[in-house]
């Protein structure tokens, strides 16, 4: 069990020592109590009960010391559920007041056997669940009412935050680290390439949800740190990263001003020591986020030199092609229109179906009548085609025809793949087929989706 690993210094002072020697003996407990448990569902191997007693005895520093991170939960479950405990808790019922109590330890353990074994289907009020909450529950207490130590992890907490990246270092080290996320954090990496490298860690604390309540790292860290909430507004805003293609107009070490090509606005970013990592006229693709009025890069920048005016115009058209939802996050007037798209996607299902909800008996009976429903959109579009000449009227017309479709693009080839399967048809996960255009001229290029 290599306790420190987890530390944010990757270590810890004297007195913190107890805390993994407090590790080692949860870990004989469980190995123990493991046997007097009902059934086998909770049983663990040597490996995973050490890992559940060094995550344990962290949840017991947070609770200990007021650290703030399990206070955070509890604060937003309040919110959104009514109880700080959900599936645990009844919203009309208090919990013990002890810190470490045996409710705490039941939601606890809930979400950390879910991580620990991903195929395990518990029911939180699992009677074998409620025994080992509170055994532990009564261990730790007991334990921890004689032992003086300071942590570590308060004190990596409340260091000041004055720059972007003092945020940042909290940040990474919560997903990475802390008994809350590391598994999560685990898991992520794992199922995108195995490697915990900074484009992969940085996607998982600024996009990604968790089993906690569906809560991310920056929810947990923007509620745990002091912070004013100028700054925490800032600090919840790194969810929606502005990535984009920048080109560099001024060097001013510690800053560096940049213009976003998409839509044109200035940045300032604070980069601290700049030597010759970036040029003026360089473009580069990377992502900003605020902090304290100005900005600061977040992951990996990709540094392009000597981009003619022809590139340029091509990144401002394919781009929001590639990416739009996060171009929508910087350009408000295409999100504008994109909202005015699904609001009119969204009346036409009411029109056509009546309801909200619609149910079908098979999957079958779904793909042909969510056709027809979008042969009730193309055929219910206004006509803005007529005087058209007649090959820029199948343009217009395709384009009609994409716009009544996009929103629902990535659902319709999950859809198309089965409806192909149905059929047993080898031309399994085609999502378009080349078919005559309305005006009955099949023209090269025009697909439709269907």
């Amino acid at each position: 069990m290599d306790f420190r690993t987890h530390r944010p210094q990757r270590g810890f002072g004297r007195s913190e020592r107890s805390l993994a020697k407090l590790a080692e003996d949860l870990t004989r407990f469980l190995t123990k109590t493991q046997r007097s448990l009902t059934y086998d569902t909770l049983h663990l191997s040597g490996r995973q009960r050490e890992t559940l007693a060094s995550l344990v005895v962290e949840f017991a520093e947070d609770l200990s010391h007021d650290i703030g991170i399990w206070r955070s939960l509890e604060a937003y479950n309040r919110d959104f559920f009514g109880t700080p405990l959900p599936c645990i808790l009844p919203p009309e019922e208090t919990m013990d007041a002890e810190p470490i109590n045996p409710e705490r330890m039941q939601f606890l353990l809930w979400i950390l056997y879910a991580e620990l074994q991903p195929g395990l289907i518990l029911a939180p009020n699992h009677q074998d669940l409620e025994r080992l909450a509170l055994w532990m529950a009564e261990f730790l207490s007991a334990r921890l009412a004689h032992l003086r130590y300071d942590s570590g992890v308060k004190t990596f907490l409340t260091t000041p935050n004055h720059y972007g990246w003092d945020v940042k270092r909290k940040l990474v080290w919560m997903g990475q680290h802390s008994y809350l996320f590391r598994l999560s954090c685990a898991h992520y990496v794992r199922d995108h390439g195995g490697t915990a490298d900074i484009p992969t860690l940085d996607d998982f604390l600024c996009q990604e949800t968790t089993h906690w309540s569906g809560l991310g790292v920056i929810d947990i860290l923007a509620a745990t740190l002091d912070i004013t909430d100028d700054q925490r507004r800032d600090l919840r805003s790194w969810y929606e990263r502005h990535m984009a293609y920048f080109r560099v107009v001024s060097l001013r070490e510690p800053f560096m001003d940049v213009i976003n090509l998409l839509n044109e606005q200035p940045y300032t970013i604070h980069v601290g020591e700049i030597g010759d990592t970036f040029r003026v006229d360089d473009v580069v693709f990377g992502g900003l986020v605020p902090w304290e009025g100005v900005w600061y890069w977040s992951g990996v920048q990709q540094r392009y030199e000597h981009v003619t005016d022809e590139a340029i115009q091509q990144i401002k058209r394919d781009f929001p092609l590639q990416a739009s939802q996060v171009v929508y996050r910087y350009c408000p007037q295409l999100a504008e229109k994109a909202r005015d798209i699904v609001r009119k996607h969204y009346q036409q299902f009411l029109d056509y179906y009546g309801t909200e909800l619609v149910i079908y008996p098979n999957g079958k009976a779904m793909v042909e009548d969510v056709h027809k429903f979008h042969q009730y959109q193309f055929d219910t579009a206004p006509n803005t085609t007529t005087n058209l000449h007649s090959s820029c009227r199948c343009r217009a017309i395709r384009r009609l025809r994409w716009e009544t479709s996009a929103a629902w693009l990535r659902w319709c080839q999950e859809v198309t793949r089965a409806r192909a399967a149905w059929a047993s048809k080898a031309r399994v996960g085609r999502t378009a087929r080349k078919r005559p255009c309305p005006c009955g001229t099949v023209h090269p290029g025009a697909f439709f989706f269907t």
